[in-house]
């Protein structure tokens, strides 16, 4: 007769040993996966508009570090992030309408299916 006990399957296989890797094969294991092949291919679209909004970024801090080079260098620090703050407030407050449009519609129609009642 065989037994199948259920201590038989809890036991974890024993685990293979990794295979001798060259240098290069350890530099490859130690890249992220952001940066391997397949993740650039598949989002390749966000890195573009990443770099895109980076650029933007550094450009625009780059130019308020150029206006204000005379003051200390406190100054253009805070210069540089207050018009990097307001650039992002304008755009947050731009990509909000977005959000906020379809809502409106829905609250438009349900006053207007109100408005006899009203």
């Amino acid at each position: 007769m065989i037994y199948y006990s259920i201590d038989r399957w809890l036991v974890p296989p024993k685990p293979k040993p990794p295979p001798p890797r060259s240098l290069l094969g350890k530099l490859f294991a130690l890249c992220p996966y952001q940066l391997s092949r397949p993740y650039l291919k598949n989002n390749y679209v966000y890195l573009i508009f990443l770099t895109f909004f980076m650029l933007i970024n550094i450009g625009l801090f780059v130019s308020r570090s150029i206006e204000y080079r005379s003051y200390n260098g406190f100054v253009i620090v805070a210069r540089a992030c207050g018009k990097l703050q307001d650039i992002h407030s304008y755009m947050c407050d731009y990509s909000g309408i977005f959000y906020v449009k379809p809502k409106l519609r829905i609250l438009h129609a349900h006053v207007l299916l109100l408005s006899p009642y009203l």
